[in-house]
């Protein structure tokens, strides 16, 4: 899964420099120069940026926007060095930039293996910022990166949390999620990811991923004989999951009959991404259970208001499944309608 890791956190930063730097400033001659410089690094144009962000800072001597924008192209450029050196100094200062320096540096120790110490950073900086949700979600990723999923859990949900619309961060978590073993929430984070993520590069690879989730649990050892591999709960808690894990499981095995041979891969997938949702509304929610608390009450959704349908064709188009896409062509009025139902969703 290293793909959407790497993905996701070399994104953030201009992402986030892009942003902040359209909306800082009132001076109409450093907002002009914010926005080429901009313009620039947008381009891929990193070295003419830096220059042109070098030759801004004559005019605004110790601005810190030039000065993350800097920083913020060397990074881009893989001078990681340069870019730590050139931020450091504002750690010690105070303003709105000094998020995005934490992140960024530690952004920086990341990509050169020192996890370690790109842990450590980004820690101090959630004491000073605990709600910033670009630091939450680059410190998940980090978190990732060590194989460190349940810290990854913790930072990538209250990045969800602090910024609802923020695609990347269910991805993220959907990783998280399966690093840990956890089936049933990361089949609910791939979910709310691609009902989020339209035409993002990774779309493609995350639905192969949830395509491949709800298949675990079903080996076939001959021509038409299957295996079920269900796990027993390990403790005499209840898990709000089991059901639904294995409705996954045995959806798969339902699909596999003959009884099933003549039906379309889009109405299997239908009926087995519906079989498990159904049985999430069989299930107790636990207190603080942030996939059971925000994603299954989405997934429901999408079944209830009949929706079901047009978003497995529309998110596993991507993997050239037969009939998908002259499904699509021929049922515009149904994309309509789920995308009305995603429109007015706006929790994680």
């Amino acid at each position: 899964m290293p793909f959407l890791l790497v993905g996701a956190a070399m994104a953030w930063p201009t992402a986030a420099a892009g942003a902040e730097s359209r909306a800082a400033g009132s001076d109409p001659d450093r907002t002009a120069l914010l926005a080429e410089g901009n313009r620039l690094h947008d381009a891929g144009r990193y070295e003419e940026a830096v220059a042109h962000y070098r030759g801004a800072l004559q005019r605004f001597p110790g601005d810190p926007d030039f000065v993350y924008e800097i920083s913020l192209s060397l990074y881009s450029m893989g001078r990681f060095q340069e870019c730590v050196d050139n931020a450091e100094p504002f750690l010690k200062k105070s303003g709105r930039r000094k998020p995005a320096f934490y992140g960024l540096i530690a952004s920086c120790f990341d990509a050169t293996g020192n996890l370690k110490k790109a842990n450590k950073l980004f820690d101090k900086g959630l004491k000073e910022f605990p709600d910033d949700p670009n630091l939450l979600f680059n410190a998940g990723v980090t978190r990732l990166r060590a194989h460190e999923p349940s810290e990854a859990k913790n930072l990538l949900q209250r990045a969800a949390r602090a910024r609802p619309q923020h695609a990347p961060s269910n991805l993220l978590l959907a990783v998280a999620y399966e690093q840990s073993g956890d089936r049933v929430p990361a089949f609910l984070a791939y979910v709310r990811y691609l009902a989020r993520a339209g035409i993002e590069p990774t779309a493609p690879t995350a639905a192969a991923k949830l395509h491949d989730l709800l298949g675990q649990g079903l080996k076939q050892t001959g021509e038409s004989s299957y295996e079920l591999q269900i796990s027993v709960p390990r403790s005499e808690a209840p898990d709000p999951y089991w059901n639904a894990g294995l409705s996954m499981t045995l959806g798969a095995a339902v699909v596999a009959t003959e009884e099933w041979a003549n039906r379309t891969e889009g109405e299997k997938l239908v009926y087995r991404l519906g079989a498990v949702i159904e049985a999430l509304g069989k299930s107790d929610v636990r207190p603080h259970d942030f996939a059971m608390e925000n994603y299954a009450p989405f997934a429901r959704e999408l079944r209830a208001r009949d929706v079901l349908e047009p978003f497995v064709y529309r998110v596993f188009s991507p993997l050239g499944l037969d009939g998908f896409q002259e499904w699509l062509n021929d049922h515009q009025d149904r994309l309509r309608q789920l995308d009305e139902v995603l429109a007015e969703w706006d929790r994680p």
